[in-house]
């Protein structure tokens, strides 16, 4: 059985930034793959490396802001944050219905 994670985001958080609003079209997003293949997940020392997983693609997808740029940091911020909860949610849907997969979708 697959066991990964795709964790999915926006590009170009920075555009977000700007006033206008914008929406991610699919080739401003970007996935990310994680692995719970061989992770007991019911193990709290194997949830925990899924957790250090999932923040580390978090990361990636939702990409850095400038240390003094507030503002994008906040959304920075709230992008991993809102690809983390996702992910988890779906994860628990993929482990009960047992198709070993998960899509986190990150959209602005």
């Amino acid at each position: 059985m697959l066991k990964f994670v795709t964790a999915l985001g926006a590009a170009a958080l920075a555009a977000s930034a700007l006033s206008a609003p914008a929406a991610a079209s699919p080739a401003d997003e970007t996935s990310v793959v994680v692995s719970y293949a061989g992770l007991d997940l019911a193990d709290p020392a194997d949830a925990a490396r899924f957790d250090a997983r999932l923040k580390a693609a978090a990361r990636a997808v939702c990409s850095e802001a400038p240390i003094l740029d507030l503002h994008l940091s906040a959304k920075v911020d709230a992008c991993r944050a809102d690809v983390i909860a996702r992910a988890k949610a779906d994860l628990q849907v993929a482990l009960r219905a047992g198709t070993g997969r998960v899509v986190a979708l990150r959209t602005n």
